[in-house]
């Protein structure tokens, strides 16, 4: 099974295993707790190539747009693990974010960007499979080309992200916690 259809999966079961009538603050803190610790981040990027992309005779020009591609990816990367980083919640060491990630997914598709930000937890279903699931989820699309830089899209994402994260782990990211040297 794919590693997005397993993902799917999971987070149906997890809805499915919720209690009806939570409120606003008890699903959001089913989604966003885990007690401030530190969480591994990256980034996912497609793109359908557009016709011209391959027509050999434009291979030099398709080469180019690969690189802007990779250095778009390299960029984002960097954006989305420094705004972790300047609040300690960022670390690369998957044991000690508890497979809490934070994960940014870049799609280009005939002239619309969706740019999706996921934050993933561990979690254990009703039936005692543990794994890490998405649990929250913010998407926003754009027209190309963008209107303001792309960095102005993702701190707004990262900003409502860090929010709600906040709102739910606020007492616990108070703490002082021991970090590795």
């Amino acid at each position: 099974m794919s590693f997005v259809r397993r993902h799917a999966v999971a987070a149906l079961c997890l809805m499915a295993s919720l209690p009806t009538g939570l409120s606003q603050q008890d699903r959001k803190q089913f989604q966003l707790y885990n007690a401030c610790r530190p969480m591994v981040s990256g980034v996912d990027m497609a793109w359908l190539p557009a016709e011209h992309e391959s027509d050999p005779r434009l291979a030099k020009e398709t080469m180019s747009l690969n690189q802007a591609r990779e250095g778009l990816q390299d960029s984002l990367e960097g954006h989305l693990k420094k705004a972790l980083e300047s609040l300690d919640l960022h670390t690369e060491d998957l044991q000690e974010a508890g497979n809490s990630a934070l994960g940014l997914r870049y799609v280009e598709i005939d002239g619309i960007v969706i740019i999706t930000l996921k934050y993933f937890k561990h979690v254990t279903d009703t039936y005692g499979n543990s794994y890490s699931a998405p649990t929250w989820e913010l998407e926003q699309h754009y027209r190309l080309p963008f209107e303001r830089p792309l960095t102005f899209a993702l701190d707004s994402m990262e900003l409502q992200f860090l929010s709600d994260y906040y709102g739910v782990n606020s007492k616990d990211c108070g703490k002082m916690r021991p970090r590795p040297q």
